[in-house]
């Protein structure tokens, strides 16, 4: 019975998956309205009782497509930031590590583009900021704690910074050469962060 138990929650997960990735396939090429159901169960190759087993309706699905593309993007950009003791490399690699998201059309068309009228200007916020600020908050008090920024309020100094980045990073989607706009959006923002810094007594 176990076998079969697990057998089941295997082809259950593997079923989950790939509507996902189908989902995130879809809503990269045709966008978020004009996908539908029928489509992504064609594309997963499951049928709509599939669909509906795992999630409730369309917005459901897009919702875990959204926070997986900005996890697996916010993973990413703490782990390429974080190297050895707390020190200013953090917060260069970090920048740099987060801005390039804008460049991945995933990231751009679902976090972007498709995130704000497909969940709501509120529910899009409270996700990014539910992802976003915790790991934030938790760079910036490792390196307040090691001397290389000056003790400010965590959480203020953390959505100061995010909604900075953010703007720099549509600024950078929505630009006709985004290498550019990446180097210049970089250099501003390291501008803004080295008043941060602390200073030597």
């Amino acid at each position: 019975m176990a076998d079969v138990q697990t057998r089941r929650q295997q082809y259950a997960d593997a079923t989950r998956a790939a509507l996902i990735d189908a989902a995130t396939e879809l809503f990269v090429e045709q966008g978020f309205a004009t996908t539908t159901v029928g489509d992504v169960c064609q594309r997963a190759r499951v049928t709509s009782g599939a669909l509906y087993h795992h999630f409730d309706n369309k917005r459901d699905l897009f919702r875990v497509v959204f926070e997986t593309v900005l996890l697996n993007t916010i993973n990413r950009a703490t782990t390429e930031s974080i190297t050895d003791e707390p020190n200013w490399t953090w917060v260069v690699e970090g920048l740099h590590a987060y801005l390039s998201s804008y460049q991945d059309l995933r990231y751009r068309v679902i976090i972007v583009q498709e995130g704000p009228s497909a969940l709501g200007w509120a529910d899009w916020r409270e996700i990014d900021h539910r992802h976003s600020l915790p790991p934030l908050e938790g760079l910036l008090t490792a390196l307040m704690d090691a001397g290389v920024l000056t003790p400010q309020p965590v959480g203020l100094v953390a959505r100061v910074l995010c909604a900075a980045i953010a703007e720099a990073a549509l600024a950078i989607g929505e630009s006709d050469d985004p290498q550019a706009a990446q180097t210049g959006a970089a250099e501003l923002l390291l501008s803004l962060c080295r008043g941060l810094q602390a200073r030597p007594d």
